[in-house]
């Protein structure tokens, strides 16, 4: 367990900067239940003999920063606990490591900049922070944070601006593996031709109109959210309204 507190800006920025996978399985993962790793371990901060001779033997100054960016990576749980404390050999593939985190710390220091000067984003970043793992998430509430993935993720953002007609649900996907956005274990949103379609959440998977102001009957008469849905099912709050 880490004994530096990340804040919810933080955490976005490593996942967001670093592919949203673990950088030891190379597996994907959530927003929610990512773990930042320590590449050289913290503990070592309070060993000051130890960590000078690690430092030493990486190749890195003595005043490296082990709560940095350059020290910081996204990953699963399962890898993070695995690898708990231990201390990597100074081989080429952990140098490789190293460096790919001290090239992309800046990128991250500006990610999370940008989430702290943008009240939407930390709104919903905070919720996702918060959220039970079970814990349905606001997808109005969630819309800074999609856009925010989408942007920083080519393939993604042609999927959200494609224009098609906006009566139509689409569920043709333009992409062999369609890019999706794993926010909690239970709640991702998957993008098709046109704008962020399909979410899936605890309830199922379901669609979302992406009209701002869609018909009234868009809206669910439990919750007040106008979806996701799946059938009758009201996806944010799980609630069945057949109108009636």
């Amino acid at each position: 367990m880490s004994d530096y507190s990340f804040s919810a800006a933080e955490r976005w920025a490593v996942y967001k900067i670093h592919g949203e996978q673990c950088y030891l399985c190379r597996k994907p993962i959530d927003l929610r239940s990512m773990q930042v790793d320590h590449i050289i371990p913290e503990y070592l901060l309070n060993d000051s003999d130890h960590l000078s001779k690690c430092l030493d033997s990486y190749g890195l100054p003595s005043n490296f920063n082990l709560n940095s960016y350059e020290n910081w990576m996204p990953a699963c749980a399962s890898c993070n606990n695995k690898k708990s404390s231990d201390v990597f050999e100074p081989t080429p593939i952990f140098q490789i490591i190293l460096q790919n985190a001290t090239a992309k710390a800046d990128q991250a220091r500006k990610a999370a900049t940008e989430a702290v000067s943008s009240a939407a984003l930390t709104r919903a970043l905070n919720a996702v922070e918060r959220s039970a793992a079970d814990e349905t998430l606001d997808i109005e509430l969630l819309k800074p944070l999609i856009l925010a993935y989408a942007k920083a993720r080519p393939k993604a953002m042609k999927a959200l601006i494609t224009e098609v007609d906006s009566h139509i649900i689409e569920f043709k996907l333009e992409f062999a593996a369609p890019p999706e956005f794993r926010i909690t274990p239970f709640y991702k949103v998957l993008y098709t031709s046109g704008a962020i379609r399909i979410v899936q959440t605890p309830w199922g998977t379901g669609y979302v109109p992406t009209e701002e102001n869609p018909h009234s009957s868009f809206y669910c008469g439990h919750c007040g959210s106008k979806g996701p849905w799946n059938g009758a099912r009201c996806l944010s709050c799980g609630m069945l309204d057949d109108g009636d």
